[in-house]
Protein backbone atom coordinates (compact mmCIF):
# COMPACT_ATOMS: atom_id res chain seq x y z
CA UNK A 1 0.00 0.00 0.00
CA UNK A 2 2.92 2.37 0.66
CA UNK A 3 3.92 2.06 -3.01
CA UNK A 4 1.07 4.27 -4.21
CA UNK A 5 2.18 7.39 -2.28
CA UNK A 6 5.83 6.51 -2.93
CA UNK A 7 5.26 6.41 -6.71
CA UNK A 8 3.12 9.56 -6.68
CA UNK A 9 5.70 11.49 -4.67
CA UNK A 10 8.52 10.26 -6.88
CA UNK A 11 6.60 11.33 -9.99
CA UNK A 12 5.96 14.81 -8.56
CA UNK A 13 9.57 15.36 -7.57
CA UNK A 14 10.97 14.01 -10.81
CA UNK A 15 8.54 16.13 -12.84
CA UNK A 16 9.21 19.34 -10.91
CA UNK A 17 12.92 18.66 -10.94
CA UNK A 18 13.08 18.08 -14.69
CA UNK A 19 11.03 21.19 -15.56
CA UNK A 20 13.52 23.37 -13.66
CA UNK A 21 16.45 22.41 -15.93
CA UNK A 22 15.70 24.49 -19.07
CA UNK A 23 17.25 27.95 -18.88
CA UNK A 24 14.83 29.74 -21.19
CA UNK A 25 14.66 33.37 -19.91
CA UNK A 26 10.85 33.26 -20.29
CA UNK A 27 10.60 30.22 -18.01
CA UNK A 28 8.63 30.58 -14.79
CA UNK A 29 11.41 28.82 -12.89
CA UNK A 30 14.10 31.15 -14.22
CA UNK A 31 11.97 34.07 -13.04
CA UNK A 32 11.29 32.57 -9.62
CA UNK A 33 14.95 31.82 -9.00
CA UNK A 34 15.81 35.37 -10.05
CA UNK A 35 13.39 36.58 -7.36
CA UNK A 36 15.05 34.34 -4.80
CA UNK A 37 18.35 36.05 -5.59
CA UNK A 38 20.81 33.16 -5.35
CA UNK A 39 21.37 32.93 -9.09
CA UNK A 40 20.50 30.32 -11.67
CA UNK A 41 23.03 27.82 -10.35
CA UNK A 42 20.62 27.34 -7.41
CA UNK A 43 17.81 26.44 -9.84
CA UNK A 44 20.02 23.73 -11.37
CA UNK A 45 21.05 22.38 -7.95
CA UNK A 46 17.41 22.32 -6.86
CA UNK A 47 16.48 20.50 -10.09
CA UNK A 48 19.16 17.87 -9.47
CA UNK A 49 18.16 17.39 -5.83
CA UNK A 50 14.46 17.02 -6.69
CA UNK A 51 15.07 14.68 -9.62
CA UNK A 52 17.56 12.46 -7.78
CA UNK A 53 15.52 12.54 -4.57
CA UNK A 54 12.39 11.54 -6.48
CA UNK A 55 14.21 8.64 -8.12
CA UNK A 56 15.61 7.52 -4.76
CA UNK A 57 12.08 7.34 -3.33
CA UNK A 58 11.53 4.40 -5.65
CA UNK A 59 14.39 2.46 -4.04
CA UNK A 60 13.30 1.36 -0.55
CA UNK A 61 16.85 1.15 0.84
CA UNK A 62 17.54 4.69 -0.43
CA UNK A 63 14.49 6.16 1.32
CA UNK A 64 16.52 7.74 4.16
CA UNK A 65 18.74 9.50 1.62
CA UNK A 66 15.68 10.71 -0.31
CA UNK A 67 14.14 12.08 2.88
CA UNK A 68 17.37 13.88 3.82
CA UNK A 69 17.50 15.46 0.35
CA UNK A 70 13.84 16.31 -0.13
CA UNK A 71 12.58 17.51 3.26
CA UNK A 72 15.06 20.41 3.55
CA UNK A 73 14.38 21.26 -0.09
CA UNK A 74 10.65 21.49 0.60
CA UNK A 75 11.22 23.47 3.80
CA UNK A 76 13.30 25.88 1.72
CA UNK A 77 10.59 26.03 -0.94
CA UNK A 78 7.93 26.75 1.66
CA UNK A 79 9.99 29.48 3.32
CA UNK A 80 10.77 30.99 -0.08
CA UNK A 81 7.07 31.13 -0.91
CA UNK A 82 6.23 32.67 2.44
CA UNK A 83 8.98 35.30 2.49
CA UNK A 84 9.91 35.95 -1.16
CA UNK A 85 7.40 34.78 -3.75
CA UNK A 86 4.15 34.93 -1.81
CA UNK A 87 1.83 32.34 -0.34
CA UNK A 88 -0.34 30.47 -2.80
CA UNK A 89 -1.12 27.04 -4.17
CA UNK A 90 2.59 26.34 -4.50
CA UNK A 91 3.03 26.75 -0.74
CA UNK A 92 0.32 24.18 -0.12
CA UNK A 93 1.91 21.81 -2.65
CA UNK A 94 5.34 22.18 -1.02
CA UNK A 95 3.83 21.42 2.38
CA UNK A 96 1.90 18.38 1.12
CA UNK A 97 4.97 17.00 -0.66
CA UNK A 98 7.13 17.51 2.43
CA UNK A 99 4.58 15.76 4.64
CA UNK A 100 4.32 12.94 2.10
CA UNK A 101 8.06 12.40 2.10
CA UNK A 102 8.11 12.45 5.90
CA UNK A 103 5.28 9.90 5.91
CA UNK A 104 7.11 7.57 3.53
CA UNK A 105 10.28 7.95 5.61
CA UNK A 106 8.38 7.26 8.82
CA UNK A 107 6.80 4.16 7.29
CA UNK A 108 10.21 2.96 6.07
CA UNK A 109 11.78 3.44 9.49
CA UNK A 110 8.87 1.76 11.23
CA UNK A 111 8.97 -1.24 8.88
CA UNK A 112 12.75 -1.62 9.37
CA UNK A 113 12.47 -1.71 13.15
CA UNK A 114 9.68 -4.32 13.16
Amino acid sequence: MIWIPRILLAAFFIFFGVVKFPSDPRSLWVHIFELIGFGQWFRVVTAVVETVGGALLLVPRATPIAVVLLVPTMIGALLTHVFVVGIGRQSVLATVLMLGVLGVGWHYRRSRSA
